[in-house]
């Protein structure tokens, strides 16, 4: 799997199986935040997400992006959405 995400201030970014590229800065700034969450969850209750290992998972690196810059362009393969933790009940 891999996609593309570029930032409102054109900087791009390449997931692809777990390794990332692009620009420097905003592949330390991503890198340097998913090792700070390691323990957290990332995700979001309707959609699924990780606790650890938030590199591996195109979910959980679209997510810390998207809250530190917002609205995102993506380009590539579509990111998968995982399972709801179990437990957690959706009333629409």
């Amino acid at each position: 799997m891999k996609f593309t995400v570029t930032t409102k201030y054109n900087q791009s970014l390449t997931w692809e199986d777990g390794k990332v590229s692009g620009d420097l800065l905003l592949v330390e700034v991503l890198e340097s935040q998913a090792k700070k969450r390691e323990g957290d969850f990332i995700g979001k209750s309707y959609l699924g997400g990780t606790e650890k290992d938030h590199m591996n998972s195109p979910l959980s690196v679209y997510l810390i992006l998207e809250e530190l810059f917002g609205e995102l362009r993506h380009e590539g393969d579509k990111i998968p959405i995982g399972k709801p933790p179990k437990g957690d009940r959706i009333v629409f």
